[in-house]
């Protein structure tokens, strides 16, 4: 299968070459990176559509250094899917004007209508392409608060996805329309989920490198444990719980089996064609 042909239009979308990132760099994460969560609410599972490290055509291009550790996640099953905190922290920053397919500035410079968070040591978070957001600069929020909902601002291709992604050390906030100075993108050491395709029985730490993006077809399904009342709890789920994600996920499977191309945005000529009846006949046979 030409696999540049499945959400490669992500892979063009999500890169932000014009965005300055700061010379500082970290060649090595210290032990004070933050522990996070999935930045979704308690019990929504998402597919996985591009990964750290994943095959070519499934990842941020490694040329982009604002892009390449980052993840992206999506489930269009959801209407005004709500986008959590992944640690605690304070908002460094935010832009809320973005349109759709647009760059610089009146698209967030790509990244459309973000959020970053300031966390302990000097780490951000960033969470883009949003649609509402429901915080302010300076606020200062627990993991689990919600920011706000997913959308398709900036350079999103379209397609309703958060962009995610985990930086270190000096940053400076966009100001009118001058871009916001990143620090280095770093990869995940610690972000807590349930790999919904690995038959998990609960909830442990990996590595971003370790998050599938379609890795054959889709990717992998994955689980988020938020709540702003607990810290995050690694181990096996109660029967009734872990069903519960299951069946999530069997509904989401469902939505991509009636009907992918709302997300793929396939199109083009009789090669193309051709691809989208293989992607078809894979669908079928997923369980």
């Amino acid at each position: 299968m030409n696999k540049l042909i499945v959400f490669s239009i992500l892979t063009i979308s999500c890169s932000n070459p014009g965005i300055i990132q700061s010379n500082i760099t970290n060649k090595s994460l210290n032990s004070y990176e933050p522990y996070l969560r999935m930045p979704f609410s308690s019990g929504v599972v998402v597919l996985c559509v591009q990964g750290n490290l994943s095959p070519e055509g499934f990842s941020h291009s490694l040329n982009k250094i604002n892009c390449c550790y980052s993840l992206d996640f999506l489930n269009n099953t959801f209407k005004n899917l709500e986008i959590v905190a992944s640690a605690d922290g304070e908002i460094a920053d935010i832009f809320t004007t973005a349109l759709p397919n647009k760059d610089f500035p009146e698209g967030g410079w790509g990244w459309g209508n973000y959020v970053i968070i300031e966390h302990k040591n000097h780490f951000f978070t960033l969470y883009a392409h949003m649609d509402k957001i429901f915080i302010n600069v300076g606020q200062k929020v627990s993991s689990g608060t919600i920011l706000g909902v997913v959308g398709k601002t900036g350079l999103a291709g379209g397609i309703e996805h958060l962009h995610f992604g985990l930086f270190k050390g000096e940053f400076r906030k966009h100001f009118g329309t001058n871009p916001p100075l990143l620090p280095e993108h770093v990869p995940i050491k610690k972000i807590l989920t349930i790999d919904l395709d690995r038959n998990a029985k609960g909830f442990k730490y990996y590595r971003g490198s370790d998050i599938v993006g379609i890795p054959i077809l889709f990717g992998n399904i994955y689980g988020s444990e938020n709540s702003i009342h607990h810290q995050p709890q690694p181990g096996d789920l109660p029967k009734s719980v872990l069903d519960s994600l299951y069946v999530s996920r069997q509904r989401l499977l469902s939505y991509l089996k009636t009907d992918p191309f709302d997300i793929l945005k396939i199109k083009g000529n009789i090669n193309v064609q051709k691809q989208t009846d293989i992607i078809k006949e894979k669908l079928k046979s997923l369980p």
